[in-house]
């Protein structure tokens, strides 16, 4: 079975595509520990099999990973994974709210933060915010923050700033949600 590498033009090694059959995962190390591999489906392959999920554990097996974490999954497309012997590690959060009959926004205070779309240059100063704001386990890597952007397919990277990078957010929009 093909593992596809992809080098960015930065020359960092990025995931791999795995080809199993008609199935395709996008895998590598996870950034928290590169024993644990990290596994998600490729945005053309709406749902895995659990036949093309065990093989790719296999291959992973086979690479030297001890175990496998997954990225955030809907619960339609978790079913598979389950089936495949996967157990719930965490619970992603995600909320919503309406868009019609929103309050109008309120000033209390000028707080000095200019809220702004991210810019290419800003990439390292996010990093460094998601490294000194999360544990190691959930810190954002170079390839985490490519499967963010890339998780919808439409989506914002904005900046907060106050002179330096302070914060930052990555939204996204899949049809209506």
């Amino acid at each position: 079975d093909p593992l596809v590498q992809e080098t960015p033009d930065d020359g960092m090694m990025t995931r791999q595509t795995l080809i199993l059959g008609n199935e395709r995962f996008r895998v590598g190390p996870w950034h928290a520990d590169p024993a644990i591999a990290y596994l998600a489906l490729t945005p053309d392959v709406p749902r895995a099999s659990p036949d093309g999920l065990r093989r790719s554990l296999l291959r992973l097996g086979d690479d030297g990973y001890s175990s496998v974490i997954t990225a955030a999954l809907h619960p339609d497309e978790a079913q598979s994974f389950l089936l495949a012997g996967f157990e719930e590690y965490d619970r992603l959060r995600v909320l919503s709210h309406p868009l019609i009959d929103l309050d109008p926004p309120r000033r209390d205070h000028d707080t000095g933060i200019c809220l702004r779309r991210a810019r290419t240059t800003d990439r390292r100063s996010a990093l460094e915010v998601d490294r000194r704001a999360f544990n190691p386990f959930w810190r954002l890597d170079s390839d985490g923050l490519d499967e963010a952007l890339d998780a919808t397919p439409r989506t914002r990277f904005r900046a907060a700033t106050r002179g330096d990078l302070i914060g930052y957010a990555v939204t996204g929009r899949a049809g209506t949600q």
